[in-house]
């Protein structure tokens, strides 16, 4: 070797915390799930239990992508296969293989006599699914109702509490976190909420995973939702909660980390456009902006209103507007809402000659730009977040 030639510094005389360091700033779970892969340091370095806890301080959990109901399955349309089923559309940048987060592991042959499945709530990689046959009763307990897991293909069938009688009216499920506080939902750690009335009384019913049939818990809620019918409106998710809209300025939040609810007030000193008119709060509903926190949005007389907290967490006020401009004889109405945007359903419809237009305009809550958009995606998405290295190494493109 010539005298004073450097070494060529190799991957390997990079010292451990300054590596540690570089991977933590890796933000793409695809990227870091590659980097282990490539490397068998590397990989060991990700696997360790105190690295993760630290990238997981550091990084939001990454979406993969939605599941949504279209509209030909919300109107009871059958597909090819005689059933309906949710699709999933992954987004572009995310680098997985969809048919990963395929749900055709909850067959026929595993949920059996079913027409229709529904997604009614989705944490982090696991999703509430509601199967119903083809004789459907809105009060009955459901034919079948599912928590899974699409990129494991693991499921659990919740059983029917055992003392759910005539006497009981079901009304919907949410999915809450486990009860090991801090804890990543999963197959092993999560509960379902399930809303019903009990002698004309307004309950929720709490099942955890891992127990037994009698492992439902049930408390009265009419002190913050006394009704559970038409007049308390579903006005979507932000911020991993539930909001609902009652009467008056009062809203109802059901946080889907602990499974409580709580009202809501809006302030009146906010210029809401209402002018006295409650009626209009109707038309107001609630998305996640790209920042994950909580927007309102209002959608009427063509104009989409966008409400936020001041620095995130202060009062609410006006964030920006926008003023959608077609022909008077067009009806508008949201069409399907996602964190971050909006679909607009434009439509008019000539009885006599039995023609029916539509058209559909896709609004960015945040830059307000405006797109067309298709009339696939209908009511509320789903999202479905990537797993923690190694486990997403199963879904990765090539």
């Amino acid at each position: 070797m010539v005298a004073g030639a450097r070494t060529p510094t190799r991957i390997h005389d990079v010292p451990h915390d300054l590596l540690e360091a570089i991977l933590l700033r890796v933000s793409s779970p695809v990227c870091l799930a590659r980097a282990g892969a490539a490397c068998k340091r590397w990989r060991c370095v990700i696997a360790d239990d105190g690295f993760a806890a630290r990238y997981l301080s550091l990084h939001a959990p990454a979406v993969a992508g939605y599941y949504f109901h279209s509209f030909r399955s919300c109107c009871g349309k059958p597909g090819p296969s005689g059933s309906i089923r949710p699709s999933f559309d992954p987004l572009p940048f995310a680098g997985i293989d969809p048919r990963y987060f395929s749900l055709d592991f909850l067959s026929d042959d595993v949920i059996a006599g079913v027409h229709s499945a529904t997604v009614l709530d989705s944490r982090g990689g696991l999703l509430l699914i509601e199967f119903q046959g083809f004789r459907y009763f809105r009060e009955r307990f459901p034919a079948a109702l599912v928590v899974c897991e699409p990129l494991t293909r693991r499921y659990e069938k919740i059983p029917r509490p055992r003392d759910f009688d005539g006497g009981c009216i079901y009304w919907r499920s949410y999915l809450i976190d486990g009860e090991t506080g801090g804890d990543r939902i999963s197959m092993s750690s999560f509960r379902v909420l399930c809303e019903l009335y009990r002698g004309g009384v307004a309950h929720a019913a709490m099942f955890t995973a891992g127990g037994s049939e009698d492992s439902w818990r049930e408390k009265a809620i009419d002190h913050v939702s006394p009704v559970l019918d038409h007049t308390r409106l579903i006005k979507g998710r932000a911020g991993g909660c539930w909001y609902f809209y009652m009467q008056g300025m009062t809203w109802i939040v059901l946080d889907g980390a602990t499974g409580e609810y709580s009202s809501l007030d809006l302030p009146t000193t906010v210029d809401w456009g209402l002018n006295g008119d409650y009626t209009r709060m109707r038309r107001f509903y609630v998305a996640s902006g790209r920042d994950g926190k909580p927007r309102i949005f209002s959608f009427k007389d063509n104009t989409v209103k966008v409400f936020a907290r001041l620095g995130g967490d202060g009062e609410w006020a006006l964030e920006r507007s926008l003023v959608l401009r077609y022909h008077e004889h067009w009806e508008a109405n949201v069409w399907a809402m996602g964190p971050g945007f909006i679909v607009v359903a434009l439509e008019v419809s000539w009885i006599n000659e039995h023609v029916n237009l539509r058209q559909h305009l896709s609004v960015d809550l945040e830059t307000m730009e405006v797109q067309p958009a298709g009339e696939d995606k209908f009511r509320i998405l789903h999202p479905c977040t990537l797993p923690y290295p190694p486990a997403l190494r199963a879904c990765l493109d090539g």
